[in-house]
């Protein structure tokens, strides 16, 4: 199980870094093959791709965020990220009160 809903990454060094993400220990493991759930992950990109994200992350404020994890046929796991604008102020407020709206009406 894997939890991307606070997740980001970072591009320092060279490298770009997937954080804040939690990946559930495995079940059938032993506690000394276990992994730390927190730790950062190292993404496995072009040098061309990490040069771009950091530029946009750099010049434009943007964000990378992760968007969906899958494996492929070879049992390697994917990661589509993508890069993003946080919202503004009053874009966060106007949420907000669509979501309110939305409950009292749930609750009628």
């Amino acid at each position: 199980k894997m939890n991307l809903r606070d997740g980001f990454c970072s591009v320092k060094a060279g490298e770009c870094w997937l954080e804040n993400v939690n990946i559930a220990q495995h079940g059938t493991t032993g506690g000394y093959f276990n992994h730390d759930e927190g730790r950062r992950r190292r993404l496995l990109l072009h040098k061309r791709e990490i040069r771009k994200i950091g530029q946009a992350v750099a010049r434009d404020g943007l964000t990378v965020v992760p968007l969906s994890a899958y494996f492929n046929a070879r049992s390697c796991l994917k990661l589509k990220i993508a890069v993003a604008r946080g919202k503004k102020l009053q874009d966060k407020r106007e949420t907000i009160r669509r979501r309110e709206q939305d409950r009292e009406v749930r609750r009628q």
